[in-house]
């Protein structure tokens, strides 16, 4: 009686299998767009509290007078890199 029940309607099973998958489906996409604007919005706060540090000696900086500030602060700090002076002036 079963197989019989399942086999008339098998159509409308299968539709509602469907349709129950779609459901899910975007139940999970809200999830995951949900946590993505709040992780988004937490570094775009994070991002506003910084600052970008920048400094410029038009002499010629020697990395060695900054390296031990940043090995004193390097929890503080995300990334840093070193320029240098152009070779020409134009």
């Amino acid at each position: 009686m079963i197989f019989k029940n399942l086999t008339a309607h098998k159509m409308r099973n299968k539709m509602t299998s469907i349709i129950f998958s779609i459901s899910i489906g975007f139940i999970i996409f809200l999830v995951v767009m949900y946590k993505l604007q709040i992780t988004s919005q937490q570094l775009l706060k994070l991002r506003n509290s910084g600052a970008y540090f920048r400094i410029e000696d038009g002499r010629g900086l020697n990395p060695e007078t900054f390296d031990a500030i940043i090995e004193r602060n390097i929890n503080n700090i995300e990334t840093f890199a070193y320029c240098t002076t152009p070779l020409h002036q134009d």
